[in-house]
């Protein structure tokens, strides 16, 4: 856990997150609402291997567990 003052804050989060993903509140640009669910970028839909059984398009909004399956992780909801 990092804790700084109100005026390091965004410079903290630009060290790891692109300024686009840090919500307005922080001073970045993504227009957060709470309890938005997450947006899966294109470039990680591309390598998931999900099991959509009722075609939604989407990911569980959780939980979903990661199990070790030899080589390879599994999410599992």
């Amino acid at each position: 856990m990092v804790i700084v003052s109100p005026n390091d804050v965004l410079e903290t989060l630009t060290e790891d997150i692109d300024l686009e993903n840090i919500p307005r509140v922080f001073g970045g640009g993504f227009d957060y609402q709470h309890a938005m669910l997450p947006s899966i970028a294109k470039e990680l839909w591309q390598n998931i291997n999900w099991n959509d059984p009722e075609s939604t398009g989407t990911i569980p909004s959780g939980p979903i567990k990661w199990v070790r399956d030899g080589e390879t992780e599994k999410a599992v909801a």
